[in-house]
C-alpha cells in the first residue's frame, strides 16, 4: 500500500459494515488518515444464502444509521482539515 503509493498508484480501501467490525469504523478513518489514503467504499453486507439468517440479528444495527453518522462525521473531519478524501458508501 505505502509502496503503490509512492509510486502514484491509485490506493482505497474496501471495508463490509457488519456487526462484529462496525465499531472498526473510526480506526478505519484512523489508518486512512496516517496512511494518505484518498479513497474507501463502505458496503453494507448483502444477506444471502446461508447468511440470510443473519439479517433480522443486524437489522437494528442497519436501521439505526449510526455507521453512517460516524462515516460522515469522520468525512467531515478529514475534508475540514484539508484532507481530500473519497468516501463511497453502497
Amino acid at each position: 500500500m505505502r509502496n503503490c503509493l509512492a509510486e502514484g498508484v491509485k490506493v482505497g480501501l474496501r471495508f463490509t459494515i457488519n456487526k462484529k467490525n462496525v465499531r472498526d469504523i473510526p480506526a478505519i478513518f484512523d489508518l486512512l488518515e496516517k496512511e494518505k489514503i484518498p479513497r474507501v467504499c463502505f458496503y453494507h453486507l448483502v444477506y444471502a444464502g446461508r447468511g440470510s439468517n443473519w439479517s433480522s440479528r443486524n437489522s437494528r444495527m442497519r436501521k439505526a444509521g449510526r455507521p453512517l453518522d460516524i462515516i460522515m462525521d469522520r468525512t467531515k473531519a478529514l475534508h475540514d482539515k484539508g484532507f481530500p478524501i473519497e468516501v463511497l458508501t453502497v
